[in-house]
């Protein structure tokens, strides 16, 4: 089933988060909390006018500009940057 307000790409990125967290050690509420974020973010990102598909083509991403962050800080990691 296709979360409601996403395109199908956006779904199945969704999904596939999803797989990922249940398969991480996260606890609690935390799996939840997550998915909650991205998928608020790509609901977000499929609304804003990035005249493109900012998540695989560089140009869209960079002119998705400032604003592309602002009200996001729910999405940052708990404790700094993301694991490389």
């Amino acid at each position: 089933m296709q979360p409601a307000g996403l395109t199908p790409e956006n779904a199945e990125l969704l999904t596939q988060y999803a797989g990922h967290l249940e398969r991480s050690p996260l606890s609690g509420h935390s799996p939840r909390t997550y998915l909650g974020a991205v998928r608020a973010y790509l609901t977000w990102l499929q609304d804003a006018p990035a005249g493109g598909d900012p998540l695989n083509d560089a140009t869209a991403k960079d002119w998705t500009g400032p604003s592309a962050t602002t009200g996001v800080t729910s999405l940052r990691w708990p404790s700094g940057p993301p694991p490389r």
